[in-house]
Order: C-alpha cells, then sequence, then structure tokens
C-alpha cells in the first residue's frame, strides 16, 4: 500500500506543478485540481486492477465503473475550475496522464505482488550470486 500511495504522489506532483504554471490556477484552483488530480489517477489505479484481474482469471475485462467514475470528473472539474475552452481541455489531458499513471502503477504493483507470492525472491538471489561466484572461483 505504501508503495501505491508513494507511486500516486510521483505521478500527481509533477502533472500539478505543470498544470498550476500552464492554466495559470489561482491557491484554490491548484487545491481543487490536487484533488481531481488523485480522483483521476484511483480511477485509473482501479482499471489496472481490474485489467490485471481480467488477465489473470481469463475473464473479460468489464470497464463500466470506469466510465461512472470519470464521467462526473470530467464534469466536475470543468465546472469547479471554470477555465476557458481550451484551458479545460488542457486540464483533462493532465487528468488523463494522471489516469495512465494509476493503471502503470497498479498493473506494476499487482504483477511485483504476484512475483513476491510466488517465490523467494531473496533467496533466488542468494543462490544465483553463489552459483556466479562458484563458476568464476
Amino acid at each position: 500500500m505504501q508503495n501505491m500511495l508513494a507511486s500516486e504522489r510521483r505521478a500527481i506532483e509533477p502533472l500539478l506543478k505543470e498544470s498550476a504554471d500552464s492554466l495559470r490556477l489561482n491557491e484554490e484552483q491548484l487545491i481543487e485540481m490536487d484533488a481531481f488530480l488523485a480522483q483521476a489517477w484511483v480511477a485509473g489505479a482501479l482499471a489496472g486492477h481490474a485489467n490485471m484481474t481480467s488477465k489473470v482469471l481469463d475473464t473479460p475485462l468489464e470497464l463500466g465503473d470506469l466510465e461512472a467514475r470519470v464521467k462526473p470528473l470530467v464534469e466536475e472539474s470543468a465546472d469547479t475550475l471554470n477555465l476557458t475552452v481550451s484551458e479545460t481541455m488542457r486540464m483533462w489531458d493532465y487528468l488523463s496522464q494522471a489516469m495512465v499513471a494509476g493503471v502503470k502503477s497498479s498493473e506494476t504493483e499487482l504483477t511485483a505482488m504476484l512475483i513476491e507470492e510466488k517465490h523467494d525472491i531473496p533467496a533466488e538471489a542468494v543462490a544465483w550470486l553463489e552459483q556466479r561466484r562458484d563458476e568464476s572461483g
């Protein structure tokens, strides 16, 4: 869980800074934008989880929840930030980038968890190092 939270902040902080500069957000808008980016990241993380689950279980991918999360986010962000049309389009691009980062983070963390669950990585690393030492010595 800590890795996911750290991944979220690593993804969102640059997007927040860039969007603040690009869209000339005031302090109140910046707080709102941070919340919207976080919501977009979570929507992406949940979509990534659904994608990985469908692959592991070999079931059809269901993304209905993604639309249910994204549509209100898009509408609310446009209403709340009250930007020009071109700024709103750019703002939605930042939200899209946050969603993609959430998908990637979720898939990466789930993959790592599955690998760790199936393998004793430290023991395998030690065995590999010992084998290399024996081969070279």
